[in-house]
């Protein structure tokens, strides 16, 4: 119910951009020549490229550039406000949209929960209306309400729909209930229970490759044959 799927070319497009944006805030840094100010971006292009490699590369999972974006975004908001003086509290929208884009549900939530009495160490936040306190509560609530309606949503579907939302097969629930019916049938006729696995890697390999959605059409066709 946590699980949180993006399609592989959109995150492909999310790291391509924002290394984009990073590398041309570091140049204009040094065409500007702001040179203290430049080797955290320098340095967040670096780790950018370091997220898009990690997520094109086969064999690793998807959350590790996911986190490694999501902490380059943070690094950003916070050097902005620590060496700009006056900088809009706007800016910590950044952040917990990214939190919510990029984790599951409840783990945005935990992020946004603690660091938001941290943000207001700083004196931009700081010096901000009592108002804002509210509206930043009401923004990271704003954005968990859809994500917490789809998994409710979802759940509801899972504990009444014994197929799999992915495709035309039981869902690993019902299997394991009708695996433990099965098995006290034999016991009580005194018979033999045989059960068949089979293994696909390839559904991992397409997820890997292609992305969720291939994955899923692969899973499809195979739960119809």
């Amino acid at each position: 119910m946590t699980e949180h799927h993006i399609s592989k070319r959109l995150m492909t497009l999310a790291y391509s951009g924002s290394i984009l944006l990073m590398a041309g805030y570091s140049l204009w840094l040094y065409a500007m020549g702001d040179y203290s100010d430049l080797l955290i971006p320098a340095f967040m292009t670096l780790l950018l490229m370091s997220a898009l490699l990690m997520h094109i590369g086969p064999g690793l999972k998807s959350c590790l550039p996911r986190i490694v974006l999501l902490c380059c975004t943070y690094l950003v908001v916070l050097s902005t406000f620590h060496y700009q003086e006056q900088v809009s509290p706007i800016w910590l929208g950044l952040p917990i949209t990214a939190a919510f884009l990029l984790l599951p549900l409840w783990a945005a939530l935990l992020i946004n929960i603690t660091a938001g009495p941290l943000w207001w160490l700083f004196s931009s936040v700081a010096s901000a209306p009592p108002a804002f306190i509210v509206g930043y509560v009401a923004f990271t609530l704003l954005l968990a309400l859809p994500r917490w309606e789809h998994a409710r949503r979802r759940a509801l579907l899972r504990a009444t729909d014994p197929n799999d939302s992915d495709c035309n097969a039981y869902h690993i629930d019902t299997l394991k209930e009708r695996l433990q019916s099965e098995f006290q049938r034999a016991a009580m006729l005194n018979q033999q229970l045989a059960l068949l696995v089979l293994h696909l890697p390839q559904l991992d390999m397409a997820g890997e490759q292609f992305g969720h959605r291939a994955q899923t059409a692969l899973l499809g066709r195979c739960a119809a044959k």
